[in-house]
């Protein structure tokens, strides 16, 4: 037991001793979207299958993304859509 509470002791000596208080980090947002009831054109809809590179099982489609009061919903559906068993959508920001 006293080896014990030596050595927490002594690994919390060493972790106080180590501390290095953090530095703040500041940033600056440049951009942002509230979805404030529709999906505004800064967006960019990226339609189709394959998954561009990662084999993914879905048809990317506009019409799986909706805009509730502020909230952006982006909804998976099963069904046949280009030769794919699901679909969903794939929005980006454009410039």
């Amino acid at each position: 037991m006293k080896k014990t509470f030596t050595t927490l002791w002594r690994a919390a000596a060493f972790l106080a001793l180590c501390h290095v208080p953090a530095k703040a980090q500041t940033y600056q947002q440049v951009w942002a979207d509230e979805f404030n009831g529709s999906i505004s054109s800064s967006w960019v809809f990226e339609t189709g299958g394959g998954g561009w590179g990662n084999n993914e099982k879905q048809y990317y489609q506009r019409a799986n993304a909706t805009v509730n009061s502020t909230d952006l919903m982006i909804t998976a559906r099963r069904e046949n859509v280009g030769g794919m068993a699901y679909t969903s959508s794939r929005m980006k920001t454009q410039g």
